[in-house]
């Protein structure tokens, strides 16, 4: 899989807003455009809560091989908040709400970890529990650990 993703991020009055944009290429012509969107804002000093939107438009074959390749586009609303236990080390809950357009609907929720141990690093730790409400009924555990580095 190919990922080329570009971001634009903002702060102003104890806000930060994102939106960023991905193209995503693949095996089998599995291709997909990806939006998201959201905010965070500091409600006190060390709690603040998040908000945004997520789509995603995909082609692809989403179980079985010798079936057509079909577009398939996902919607989602996702929040979530984030409290400081001490400086640069905080955790939060996170959730997402999903419907596809063939009218499924999923949702996950999860737990962030983020250590901070100097500016501009930034380490998160990230588990999801996902489930739909699709025939198949697909659920799982994600785990994610990422190093970023904002400038």
């Amino acid at each position: 899989m190919n990922n080329f993703t570009t971001a634009v991020y903002a702060q102003k009055w104890g806000h930060d807003f994102y939106a960023a944009a991905s193209l995503f290429s693949g095996t089998d012509d599995y291709s997909a455009l990806a939006l998201d969107i959201g905010t965070e804002l500091r409600m006190i000093k060390r709690v603040t809560i998040s908000g945004g939107l997520y789509y995603l438009n995909e082609d692809s074959i989403l179980w079985y091989p010798e079936q057509e390749s079909r577009r398939i586009a996902v919607y989602s609303v996702k929040g979530g908040f984030k409290y400081t236990l001490i400086d640069g080390l905080s955790l939060g809950p996170k959730f997402n709400f999903y419907k596809n357009s063939e009218q499924v609907n999923a949702s996950s929720f999860g737990v962030l970890v983020q250590f901070v141990p100097k500016d501009p690093v930034y380490i998160h730790f990230l588990y999801y529990r996902y489930t739909e409400s699709a025939q198949y009924r697909f659920s799982g555990n994600f785990f994610s650990l990422g190093l970023n580095l904002y400038y």
